[in-house]
This record gives structure tokens, C-alpha cells and sequence, in this order.
């Protein structure tokens, strides 16, 4: 039981000792662990890219959609900080370049999300002038210029080369940022001012206090919800945000959205029936369009049951977090036993 707002200590445990009386009036009792439900997310297989099509739910309706997802990983302090990073400085680049300059549809949006605690990357367009494979060529194209053109310089460091392998990009990216160890180099016009500006925005914003009660009750019920129990996130992310480096980013940009062999891609996509986006499912171009530029395969989802048996899952969140506390209580026991 979570209480919340103008109520003190010794209220909030009064009203608990009710509804606990209450339960066991009526016979209630715990429920045992090996009861309870727990809840996975899949794990998006690593190097290929998993594609979902379907047509669109109404046949009169002409437009395209695509979803299109890079996993990260399980919520931890340090992962969640560049990837809430990654996306304050990318998303506004995304939207110039698909929404404006491309023009590919009316809704063009870059965000990160998770599913029961497992973080991710998403890609959401719908258009009703570009086909399923062009929005998915087109997004592809843009983490490529992302990852080497846009990113980098706004860390203080060179762009990688234009080379057509993924992973020689990213390779190069990732040397330029270690050649200037996370500064730009002296004689170098680049300057990490838009890095720093962005992790003091992002720090600005974590520490800026909930505008409303519900707001803070919804936070902290989530770290109950999900059992992960850093009650004081906020102040701890902000932390390692501070720690962070323009090469950590970069590093974490390159393994995550553009290197074939490491990033998880999902795309789900709804084809329109009819009008200039209309595009047929199963198509080569569409498995072109979901490749990276090494040709790497293509999974394409059947029957989505079947797909998810055939998955690794991620670990509980909970229980993640959970065996986090344990090591750490642990490393403080031993420091204390050790003799001084």
C-alpha cells in the first residue's frame, strides 16, 4: 500500500493495519511467489532484423506506417543515461531531416520507451505519400548519416568517413572519438559545447520537481510496479549523466543503432491498400529496406506466436534489480568485516 500527499506517517500505517484487517476478515491471504505472473519481454535477436508486415486494418485508409525499434537492454542507471542522451540530441536532427526536408508524412517521431523495463529506440512515421520500404530505406539512411555526420561533431569530435559498411563507419567513428579522447583535439574547429549543453538540459529536467501530485505517485509506483525501488532515479541518473563522456556516447550510438552484428531491429509495418503508398507485403525491396547496407538477413515474422517461443527472453527487471541490491549490500558487509 502506497500513500501519497497531505497525510502523515502514522495515518498512512493506520489505514494500512485497516485494509489488512479487512483482507483477513474475508479470507484473503498471500499470494505465494511461484503464483505470481512473470512478466518477460522478448529479446530481440542480435544481427538480423526482425520484420513484421501486415496490411492496413481499413482498406480505404491510405497510409503507410512503420514502427521501427532498436532494444537496448535492461533498465540500469548508466544505459538509461546515454540512451535518454542519445535521444535529447537526435531527435530534433530526425525530425528536420524526415519531416521537414523529406516530407515524409504528417507524424515523424524519435523516442525512447520500454517494455516492462526493457529500453528502446523507436522510429514512428506515417505517410501517405511514401511507401513502406522508402520509410524504411529513409530511416536507415538517416541513423547511417546520424551515427557518422550529425553526432559527431556536436560531441567535439570529427565525422567518421563515408564509407558504404555499417561497421567500418561505426569502426571510424568510434576511432576518431578515441584519437581525442571525448575532446576535440587543439587544433581541431570542433567543440563538445552541444554535448555539454544537452547533458545539462537533460539534468535540468530530471531535477525540475513534478508539476503535480499524480505525477510523483505514478513515479513511484512504477519502481513498486516493476520492483526495481530507486525511489530516488531522478537524482542518481543525473549523476551519471555528469560522468558521461562525448565518446561513451558515441560508442553507445554505434552499438546500438548501427553496427549489423550488435544492434536488436525490430520493424512492424502496415501497408496501405491503395494510393501512392500502396505497397504489396512480402515484397524484396521491403527485405532490402529492413537490411543494413552489409546485407545482413532479414527475419520475417509468420505467425507472432510461434516467433516469441522460438525468442530468448530478458530478465525479470525486478529480479535484475533486485540481485543489484544483494551484490552491492554484500560488497558493504565485507568492507566492513575487513580489519582496519
Amino acid at each position: 500500500m502506497m500513500c501519497v500527499g497531505n497525510v502523515a506517517e502514522g495515518e498512512a500505517r493506520a489505514m494500512g493495519s485497516l485494509v489488512k484487517s479487512m483482507l483477513q476478515d474475508v479470507g484473503a491471504k498471500h499470494v505465494l511467489s511461484s503464483q505470481m505472473r512473470d512478466m518477460r519481454t522478448i529479446r530481440v535477436p542480435a544481427g538480423d532484423t526482425t520484420l513484421l508486415e501486415e496490411p492496413g486494418p481499413n482498406p480505404e485508409n491510405k497510409n503507410s506506417a512503420v514502427s521501427i525499434m532498436y532494444q537496448v537492454g535492461p533498465d540500469e542507471l548508466r544505459t538509461n543515461a546515454l540512451l535518454q542522451l542519445l535521444v535529447h540530441m537526435s531527435k530534433r536532427d530526425a525530425f528536420n531531416t524526415l519531416r521537414t526536408q523529406q516530407q515524409l508524412g504528417y507524424i515523424v517521431a524519435l523516442f525512447n520507451n520500454h517494455e516492462l523495463g526493457i529500453h528502446h529506440i523507436e522510429f514512428v512515421i506515417q505517410s501517405t505519400s511514401h511507401s513502406v520500404p522508402s520509410l524504411c530505406t529513409r530511416v536507415e539512411a538517416f541513423v547511417q548519416q546520424l551515427c557518422t555526420e550529425l553526432l559527431p561533431p556536436r560531441c567535439g569530435l570529427p565525422p567518421a568517413a563515408k564509407v558504404a559498411n555499417g561497421k567500418a563507419a561505426a569502426a571510424a567513428s568510434t576511432a576518431s572519438a578515441d584519437a581525442n579522447g571525448g575532446e576535440g583535439g587543439a587544433q581541431e574547429p570542433y567543440s563538445d559545447r552541444e554535448f555539454r549543453k544537452a547533458v545539462e538540459e537533460l539534468v535540468k529536467s530530471k531535477l525540475e520537481k513534478p508539476k503535480r501530485l499524480g505525477e510523483l505517485a505514478t513515479r513511484w509506483w512504477n519502481e513498486i510496479k516493476f520492483c526495481t525501488l530507486e525511489f530516488a532515479r531522478q537524482e542518481q541518473e543525473v549523476e551519471v549523466l555528469r560522468t558521461l563522456s562525448p565518446t561513451d556516447l558515441i560508442e553507445f550510438a554505434n552499438t546500438m543503432l548501427l553496427l549489423p552484428q550488435t544492434r536488436r531491429k525490430a520493424v512492424v509495418a502496415a501497408h496501405a491498400a491503395e494510393g501512392p503508398a500502396a505497397e504489396a507485403i512480402g515484397t524484396d525491396a521491403m527485405q532490402q529496406a529492413c537490411a543494413a547496407t552489409d546485407g545482413h538477413s532479414v527475419q520475417v515474422v509468420e505467425d507472432i506466436s510461434e516467433y516469441k517461443r522460438s525468442c530468448d527472453v530478458w530478465p525479470n527487471v525486478g529480479a535484475y534489480h533486485s540481485s543489484k541490491r544483494k551484490q552491492r549490500e554484500l560488497a558493504e558487509r565485507r568492507l566492513k568485516a575487513k580489519p582496519q
